[in-house]
């Protein structure tokens, strides 16, 4: 699992861990019905990986072999909403639902620029 370099709140590491705890229940209650996820293809993981690395909760992701592209945030969105029946199962449906307010907000270092941006200080962005 490739998680995020930083998570500074509380609230943004909760969010992520009970989505991770909710795919892999998903992908096991998979398994158990005898369903097995399609790999992709490694160029498409290694891509996708500097992608959501290089334009954050901004990028476009490859979504199949013929390299269709589809914001990020629109995949992470459409998979919340299949993990929703999980999360409700396992308990953790309100903290899976932090996750599209991280995605909304956006990673720690454009909230950084936004806070020095608003007052000028970088006291307050620290």
């Amino acid at each position: 699992m490739r998680i995020y370099d930083e998570l500074l709140t509380l609230d943004d590491i909760i969010g992520i861990t009970a989505m991770i705890q909710a795919m892999a229940v998903w992908v096991g209650d998979k398994y158990e019905e005898g369903i097995y996820l399609p790999l992709q293809q490694y160029w498409i993981v290694r891509e996708n990986k500097w992608r959501a690395a290089r334009w954050a909760p901004d990028a476009d992701v490859i979504v199949d072999e013929e390299g269709r592209l589809e914001p990020l945030a629109e995949s992470i969105g459409r998979l919340i909403e299949s993990l929703e029946p999980v999360s409700k199962r396992t308990g953790s449906h309100a903290e899976l639902m932090r996750v599209p307010e991280v995605m909304r907000t956006g990673p720690s270092y454009a909230r950084q620029r936004q806070v020095y941006a608003d007052t000028g200080d970088f006291v307050r962005v620290v």
